[in-house]
């Protein structure tokens, strides 16, 4: 049986590592994001520019529709807001990156409170960010009507939140 001490000491580095592990997650979607973002735009405007060369190399008129056909397919690859995702997810992986330091320094009133109170105050924090950016993402799909409308309540009841309970 672990005593008091290995007790806090155990909790405080679960809930260490599960921070550290979501700021992996929104590192790995932020590249994502930005790659697809940057790749999309680049598509559609090195295709936009091969339209008039291949126009002025005399190339057959099936192949001079190739680029402006993918051109398009590439600028309608927008809807999947991909710039728009990029900056929350930086965003809510610098706010737990932040958070972490906090926690880790002690340098906000929450945290400078027993060891069993900080860790709880820590868990909450992280969890709050991490599920706002779940509400976000899902505030976004039921926009575009991807998702079915009772999936906002569910998100109160979440693997998010049972993730976490399962962890702790």
């Amino acid at each position: 049986m672990r005593t008091d001490g290995e007790s806090h000491k155990f909790s405080r580095e679960k809930a260490i590592t599960y921070c550290k592990e979501l700021i992996e997650y929104y590192k790995s979607c932020r590249k994502r994001f930005r790659d697809a973002w940057y790749g999309s735009q680049a598509a559609t405007v090195i295709l936009s520019a091969a339209t008039p060369i291949l126009i002025l190399g005399g190339a057959p008129p099936v192949v001079q529709a190739i680029p402006p056909t993918l051109a398009s397919i590439s600028g309608g690859l927008a809807v999947f807001r991909w710039q728009e995702n990029w900056i929350i997810s930086k965003s809510t992986q610098e706010a737990l990156e932040a958070e972490l330091i906090a926690f880790e320094i002690g340098v906000t009133e929450s945290y400078r409170v027993t060891e069993d109170k900080a860790v709880d105050n820590f868990i909450t924090r992280i969890n709050t960010l991490h599920l706002d950016q779940v509400k976000e993402w899902s505030a976004v799909l039921m926009r575009n009507k991807l998702l079915p409308k009772n999936s906002d309540n569910d998100l109160e009841n979440s693997t998010v939140t049972q993730e976490f309970k399962d962890k702790f």
